[in-house]
C-alpha cells in the first residue's frame, strides 16, 4: 500500500513535513514505513528497498521524485500556521495532524 503525506507539528520547531510511504514488502512481507529520503539513486531511477530483506519496494523516475519534493515545498508554503493559531486561542496543539484521501461517502 502507498502512502500519504504525513504533517506533524512540534512545540518547540513548528513544522516538520515528511512524505510517508507505507510499503510491505512482496518477497519477505515486512511492512515498514518509509520516507523519500531514504530514496537511493540506481541506474537513472531513486529506487527504495526494504529494510529487512535489501529487496526493491519502489523505484522512481528522477521527475517524479522531483514533482514529489515539490509537493511536499507547496504544502509546507500553503498549509497554515496551527501552532500560532493555538496559541491565541490558549489551547494545547494536536500532536499529529494528518492530510489525506478523503473516503468516499456511499
Amino acid at each position: 500500500m502507498i502512502g500519504m503525506i504525513v504533517v506533524r507539528t512540534t512545540r518547540m520547531k513548528g513544522w516538520d513535513i515528511m512524505f510517508s510511504l507505507n510499503l510491505m514488502c512482496s518477497k519477505c512481507l515486512h511492512e515498514g514505513k518509509y520516507s523519500i529520503t531514504r530514496l537511493v539513486e540506481e541506474i537513472d531511477y531513486w529506487r527504495l528497498f526494504c529494510e529487512n530483506c535489501k529487496y526493491e519496494l519502489l523505484a522512481v523516475s528522477p521527475s517524479d521524485r522531483e514533482k514529489m519534493i515539490q509537493g511536499i515545498a507547496l504544502t509546507e508554503k500553503y498549509t497554515p500556521d496551527i501552532l500560532n493559531a493555538y496559541k491565541y486561542l490558549d489551547k494545547d496543539t494536536p500532536s499529529k495532524i494528518e492530510f489525506g484521501r478523503i473516503k468516499d461517502e456511499d
